[in-house]
């Protein structure tokens, strides 16, 4: 992260016992962003999880208590557009990959336009490096890229 611009930041998990359901892992994700919250009211908080383990709820929960958070969700599900949409409207913003993610932050001014040219220049080099377990699954992973590469 220190390499992509980010000077300070916290990753926080959950418990082993909260991994039995969505609720109670999204539960303990939320303690732990409290408790961070507590220690640290002068940051923004800024939320990247995933559609496939209760980040959703994460995301929900934590605009519900700070509207001021951003959300974003990568999409490993294949979450319907309307629903993506109904999220974004709330302020959860579901990406497919993280050039998208760039994209949106950008949109959002947490990116400036220098750092999502070089967020899509890392994206495009280093693709080829990616071993996908199909060629189906590598031209599904390259058309999502394209789409988004050229957003930016």
């Amino acid at each position: 992260m220190r390499k992509a611009g980010v000077a300070k930041l916290a990753i926080e998990t959950g418990t082993v016992l909260g991994m039995f359901t969505k609720r109670g892992m999204a539960d303990g994700k939320l303690a732990n962003i409290r408790q961070i919250r507590a220690l640290y009211p002068e940051y923004r908080l800024i939320f990247l999880g995933d559609s496939g383990q209760g980040d959703v709820l994460v995301a929900d929960d934590l605009l519900a208590e700070h509207p001021d958070a951003v959300a974003f969700i990568h999409d490993v599900v294949d979450t319907p557009e309307a629903e993506r949409d109904a999220h974004a409207a709330r302020g959860v913003h579901f990406f497919d990959t993280y050039v998208g993610a760039a994209s949106m932050a950008r949109g959002l001014g947490l990116v400036s336009a220098d750092r999502l040219e070089l967020i899509a220049e890392h994206a495009r080099e280093s693709f080829n490096r990616v071993r996908f377990h199909s060629d189906a699954a590598a031209d599904a992973a390259r058309a999502l890229l394209e789409r988004d590469l050229a957003g930016v």
